[in-house]
């Protein structure tokens, strides 16, 4: 109700508001299309809350940027259906995901001027198998530099969320100024403490 008193220029408002019971999280269903690339018992680990837990948005917000930031899917729509909470006040969740293209190709051409010309060849494959392992190479081939990169990810959920990382780089450099060969191997564990913060630990 809103009063207004032209003569102090002034409005009262009055606002009252019925909320209702309190809903909770319920049942969540992942549907993959066109068909399921990765195995649903993984998917089900990126859910950190308890069915039953008091239903709140940011809960939902959260599971749609972890399932993005694992870049297996072109499309993911979370959507709450409190319509077909029942008695119990369970709120249904569907959680909709489009496969998104399994291999990317990557390819490139430059000139520097201490390496000379240079080619640039990338393959990456998002998902090599239902456990939603990673795998991508890439080689730089240059006149005078020449670097080969192997790299294999592991999803990893226990204590932060992340990814076991295991590549091996070669490099062949010889310039004006430079003659090394160079062999690299990396492992690694990094995982997102906060938004803002990621931890990684390796071994080089």
């Amino acid at each position: 109700r809103v009063e207004v008193t032209r003569a102090d220029l002034a409005a009262d408002i009055d606002l009252g508001w019925v909320s209702g019971d309190r809903h909770d999280m319920g049942r969540i269903e992942f549907l993959q299309q066109p068909e399921p690339i990765i195995r649903e018992s993984l998917l089900h680990r990126l859910v950190y809350w308890e069915e039953g837990s008091y239903y709140h948005q940011g809960k939902l917000d959260r599971l749609r940027e972890s399932l993005s930031r694992l870049d297996y899917f072109s499309t993911i729509d979370v959507q709450a259906r409190p319509e077909d909470a029942g008695e119990d006040l369970l709120v249904p969740i569907d959680v909709n995901l489009v496969a998104a293209p399994r291999t990317i190709h990557t390819a490139g051409i430059g000139y520097g001027t201490d390496t000379g010309g240079l080619l640039r060849l990338g393959l990456e494959h998002r998902y090599v198998n239902d456990r939603g392992h990673k795998a991508q190479a890439q080689l730089d081939y240059a006149e005078r530099r020449k670097t080969l990169t192997l790299q294999y990810r592991i999803p990893a959920f226990a204590w932060l969320d992340g990814w076991y990382t295991f590549s091996v780089q070669a490099a062949d450099e010889q310039t004006d100024y430079i003659d090394t060969r160079r062999l690299e191997a990396v492992a690694s564990r990094s995982g997102e403490v906060n938004r803002h913060v990621t931890a990684v630990v390796s071994l080089h």
